[in-house]
């Protein structure tokens, strides 16, 4: 083992580089400067080259640092971590907040390795792209509702896209109607398409119907998806419950595998 009190010049890893006359610090030091992931020595290179995995040797001043046992430090500081932070603040947050099953599973989708891509109904704002949706829906036609750059085009916010992950900007139901959908997942060789969203009978049931059209595979989320209450336009009113187990109904015994997240999340993890 190294001896750290001595008055030892680590020289550089580069063939022919001059030595680093850094002198030899504290041990307090050093220790703060472990602490905030740098090296003992020079306080410039990186003590850690993963999670409290040591690096070999200081890519700055070439100290030997893999020559230090870490021993149980490492496991230590892991379940130190889990046990009283990570733990206790997903208890606080279940028992405070009691979240939801599809919150639950738009946090751990990403960490399965699973793409996320995030649709949004947006018109542009001269109306070319419309075609007899400013007929049908007056807040359309006003150009008060779906216009692109207008307040709830966005993604909800708590589930707003992370870097990296695609929105496609859609104008009529389907997600694939119209856009470059198709195309993003055959590129990444998705075989299996995961709906969720608003509103049930349109926009997802749309998209599951064209994914399975597309040949995809399909998971419906049943408690990931939903509607409003429909009004008597001539057939009979419909509560938003009567509208979604109808959809789901349907789209169970013709287009799409229909689970709850708690059974999608099982499927993933087991």
């Amino acid at each position: 083992m190294p001896d750290f009190t001595a008055p030892v010049r680590w020289h550089s890893a580069d063939a022919g580089a001059p030595a680093v006359a850094d002198p030899m610090p504290a041990m307090s030091t050093a220790m703060l400067r472990g602490a905030r992931g740098a090296c003992p020595s020079c306080g410039q290179g990186r003590l850690f080259n993963g999670w409290l995995r040591v690096s070999d040797r200081c890519s700055r001043c070439d100290a030997p640092l893999g020559q230090v046992r870490a021993d149980d430090a490492p496991p230590y500081f892991t379940i130190f971590a889990v046990a009283h932070v990570v733990i206790p603040g997903m208890l606080w947050l279940e028992k405070s907040h009691a979240p939801e099953l599809w919150i639950h599973t738009a946090i751990w989708v990403p960490e399965q390795g699973i793409r996320v891509v995030y649709t949004t109904h947006a018109h542009r704002a001269d109306g070319c792209d419309m075609g007899l949706f400013d007929d049908l829906y007056p807040p359309v036609a006003d150009r008060s509702s779906l216009i692109d750059g207008t307040p709830g085009v966005e993604i909800f916010g708590a589930l707003a896209p992370k870097p990296g992950e695609h929105v496609i900007k859609k104008h009529r139901y389907s997600g694939f109607f119209g856009t470059d959908l198709d195309m993003i997942l055959r590129e990444w060789g998705i075989k299996t398409v995961v709906v969720s969203g608003t509103t049930t009978e349109n926009c997802c049931h749309a998209t599951a119907r064209d994914a399975m059209f597309n040949n995809y595979k399909v998971v419906f989320l049943s408690d990931a998806t939903g509607t409003f209450d429909y009004p008597d336009v001539g057939q009979g009113a419909l509560s938003a419950d009567e509208v979604h187990r109808a959809t789901l109904t349907i789209l169970a015994f013709s287009t799409a595998h229909v689970m709850t997240s708690a059974e999608f999340l099982g499927r993933i993890n087991g």
